[in-house]
């Protein structure tokens, strides 16, 4: 399965999902309205209990199954954007590269005079920085009296994160 393409993948995930949904439907059809059952779906009427539990095994086995089919999807995109942000993040001058990476540290916050206590930055680095990054749209600057709060954009933030 592994050597599947990934319209196949999810063609064979939307079959399994398919196929689960219609038991499902079909167990809830013949509970609800045993008399109007056909007979060939008598044996669910008559087995309800077992097929209940049944459906409990098959829901795990499916799930399971969706997500062999896709995990190897997701760690693709997910290797992907750790390019994408390690690209992005190779643009930035050091100085705000560590800006940046003490912010995500942070999770998309802190202040300013933090950025300044980093190895080889000072107050008026930190604010040179601060303003960059602000100009372009990476961060955005809050004021508190003297405290100046630095945060992640959001696009930026779910780009790194």
């Amino acid at each position: 399965m592994r050597n599947l393409g990934l319209r196949s993948r999810v063609s064979a995930s939307i079959a399994i999902i398919s196929a689960f949904l219609l038991l499902f439907f079909l167990l809830v059809f013949t509970y609800s309205f045993p008399a109007q059952t056909p007979k060939l779906l008598g044996v669910l009427v008559s087995h309800h209990l077992e097929f209940m539990l049944l459906m409990v095994g098959i829901g795990v086995v499916v799930g399971a199954a969706i997500f062999y089919l896709m995990h190897e999807e997701v760690e693709i995109k997910e290797k992907e954007s750790k390019v994408n942000a390690e690209l992005a993040l190779s643009l930035l001058n050091p100085d705000e590269r560590k800006a940046v990476k003490l912010l995500l540290e942070k999770n998309g916050e802190c202040l300013q005079a933090e950025v300044a206590r980093l190895d080889g930055m000072t107050r008026l680095k930190a604010h040179r920085v601060a303003q960059s990054l602000e100009k372009r749209g990476i961060v955005a600057l809050g004021k508190n009296g003297k405290v100046v709060t630095m945060e992640l954009a959001a696009n930026v933030k779910s780009a790194l994160v």
